[in-house]
């Protein structure tokens, strides 16, 4: 008697949204290339990044941090690409995805594209390995944020206003990085904005209590950040449609995927070149796995007799939603700010209104030309 065995099959894909066709610089409904989250989950995204730049091997042998009680070994001879690399490796079990783009060999810990609102706990294991990088031990929760620019030209006396409180920056309490987030964070109960250091000389704002801020006075500049309204990113109403295109794209790539079989995992997601929901992400990789392998089969539309079948049918399915049409009601984050008073409200942060997405290119043996599938498993 033969015993069936159901077959677990994994495939890993990959997304290149400019090559070797470009589909960057698409317009209307069009735009956005494909992004499994939301411009409201982006919004809503948690990040922290360290305060030191490590351009050597700091670490010792074995040296440890906690990402959310999971523990992070670490080499001697890391360098901080290497780090990054640790912390994505173990993304699945710590819901944190690492980079290096808001200050250079500075490392950025923030939810990976399945986890995003969700805190960041860390703490040090084995060592000092978090104070090497320059980042506290605490569990990082605050959301919307921003990142500025250079602290620079702070003299005693000079001030800013954060939500209408008056923040006066002293020699007694420190002109640069440190003493600046010192004196915003003395008041933060009161502006509803707190300061972290990061990138050695910069500063990032996040909201304590989930709102918009108003930034003002004369000396604000030298904070490194712009005056006016501030709600984090993304920071303008084309952004935020064209995310919600990407989405709904990445979701007829998904319908596409569950034609002939019903996945038994979508997820691993590792974006690339887009980490605020402020523009398209470059690539995308994700995994896909199926219970019943010998079911993934479809025609293909350009060959007359001939099916596709494993990696091949999972690339054109990926295709023909990219290739797709799709409109319908969904949720819409609006970052629009009007001020009121000595506060910025939000015109419609959440509204539901139709959205469309169009075909990034008519031709599915055209789009197909940008993803990458490979076996990675099977079992």
């Amino acid at each position: 008697m033969t015993t069936f065995t159901n077959a677990h099959t994994f495939y890993r894909v990959t997304w290149n949204n400019s090559s070797p066709h470009d589909y960057s610089a698409l317009t209307n409904s069009q735009a956005g290339g494909i992004d499994p989250a939301t411009p409201y989950a982006y919004h809503d995204r948690v990040s922290i990044t360290s305060n030191v730049a490590v351009s050597t091997a700091v670490m010792a042998q074995g040296e440890t941090i906690l990402v959310n009680g999971q523990a992070l070994s670490f080499n001697s001879s890391d360098y901080i690409s290497d780090i990054v690399n640790t912390v994505n490796a173990l993304m699945r079990f710590t819901g944190v995805f690492a980079h290096t783009a808001y200050a250079a060999n500075c490392i950025t810990f923030t939810n990976d594209l399945d986890n995003l609102g969700a805190p960041i706990q860390l703490a040090e294991g084995n060592g000092t390995a978090l104070a090497k990088l320059g980042i506290a031990a605490d569990s990082y929760k605050l959301r919307p944020s921003e990142y500025g620019t250079a602290v620079t030209g702070f003299t005693n006396g000079d001030t800013i206003t954060i939500n209408g409180t008056q923040i006066t920056f002293t020699t007694a309490g420190g002109l640069t990085q440190p003493g600046v987030v010192s004196t915003i964070n003395s008041q933060s109960t009161q502006s509803g904005v707190k300061a972290y250091a990061y990138g050695g000389n910069k500063i990032q704002l996040a909201s304590v209590y989930g709102g918009p801020w108003v930034l003002g006075g004369t000396n604000v500049s030298h904070t490194g950040h712009t005056a006016g309204m501030h709600f984090g990113y993304p920071d303008n109403l084309t952004s935020s449609t064209n995310k919600n295109q990407a989405n709904l794209r990445w979701q007829m790539v998904v319908n596409q995927l569950e034609t002939v079989a019903t996945p038994i995992f979508v997820g691993d997601y590792v974006a690339t070149g887009n980490f605020n929901g402020n523009a398209d992400v470059s690539t995308l990789t994700f995994t896909v796995g199926y219970e019943h392998v010998d079911q993934l089969s479809t025609a293909d539309e350009y060959n007359a007799g001939v099916n596709l079948t494993g990696a091949a049918a999972v690339k054109r399915f990926v295709a023909r939603g990219l290739a797709g049409f799709d409109t319908r009601n969904v949720r819409v984050f609006d970052p629009t700010l009007t001020p009121r008073g000595n506060v910025a409200v939000a015109v419609n942060s959440t509204l539901i209104q139709q959205a469309t997405a169009s075909a990034i290119a008519a031709n599915v043996s055209v789009v197909e030309d940008n993803v990458s599938v490979s076996l990675i498993s099977y079992t």
